[in-house]
């Protein structure tokens, strides 16, 4: 069976059957409303997909709110990050008292304190700060990461060279090879003289809270024989280790972000 146009552009065939398909434009009376209703079923269409998975995302933020609804609070230590000043100028005291600063500024309710490194020292000396306040009911735990306290103490101290102990002397600092970086480590003698005076590992570990210390096994600048040293010294609390054979002192891997997370997620849910 074949098709075809007349002269007045209408369709015929030889067999009088009317053709399936027509031209909107020689015919535009078969057509009018089809754009309408086209448009009010696409909307339906979107009605019906779209609210099932706003609906996903309105529960997912309130089961959230309601169940883990917690704030979050991080700054840098000036010297550090994004906050102004040199590293060099700072010292564990300084450092203390801009994290209590910060934290009577804009923390409300109970706090899990997480530090990493040298911030797992000014941790808990925070500790230390808000018990002497009569404020141990706010602390709710601590997560440590690769800590280092006492490090200036017991990391350094004894194992300065003569060159070193004599650039300390002379120069008020000394340097060492980062592993981190093309810049060396410059370490003050401010900062060792006023490490003194911060120590926590001189005695018992007392935080009255719950403890979870994440520390790499490779890890070149703080060995995980200190996270073990702190944890004998932790005493009476809850206190768990987590040792990574394989981890250096960052723990920034996807898999090392798991870990922290995980354990961040069960400090919360005892909170």
């Amino acid at each position: 069976m074949s098709y075809e146009t007349g002269n007045s552009g209408a369709w015929r065939n030889d067999g009088g059957v009317q053709p399936h398909a027509y031209d909107p434009y020689l015919h535009p009376e078969l057509f009018r409303g089809v754009a309408t209703r086209r448009a009010f079923a696409f909307l339906i269409d979107l009605v019906i997909i779209s609210v099932p998975v706003i609906l996903g995302y309105v529960f997912i933020f309130v089961f959230g709110v309601v169940t883990l609804g917690v704030g979050f609070l991080r700054f840098d230590y000036s010297g550090h990050g994004q906050s102004s000043g040199h590293y060099t100028e700072g010292t564990i005291s300084r450092w203390l008292e801009e994290s209590l600063a910060v934290i009577d500024r804009f923390a409300k309710g109970r706090l899990v304190l997480v530090g990493s490194s040298m911030g797992g020292w000014v941790t808990l000396r925070i500790i230390e700060q808000l018990r002497k306040r009569g404020e141990q009911a706010r602390i709710g735990g601590i997560v440590l990461i690769a800590p280092a306290p006492d490090f200036t103490s017991v990391l350094i101290e004894p194992h300065l060279t003569e060159k070193e102990l004599k650039s300390l002397a002379e120069n008020g600092y000394f340097e060492e090879e980062s592993a981190y970086s093309p810049e060396p480590n410059r370490y003050s003698r401010a900062l060792i003289e006023d490490g003194r005076h911060n120590l926590v590992m001189n005695g018992l570990i007392e935080t009255g809270c719950p403890v979870h210390i994440l520390q790499g096994m490779k890890d070149p600048g703080v060995p995980y024989s200190h996270a073990l040293a702190i944890m004998e010294k932790i005493v009476g609390d809850d206190a768990i280790l987590t040792l990574v054979r394989d981890g250096d002192h960052r723990l920034s891997r996807p898999e090392d972000i798991e870990r922290i997370e995980a354990a961040l997620a069960a400090m919360l849910a005892n909170v």
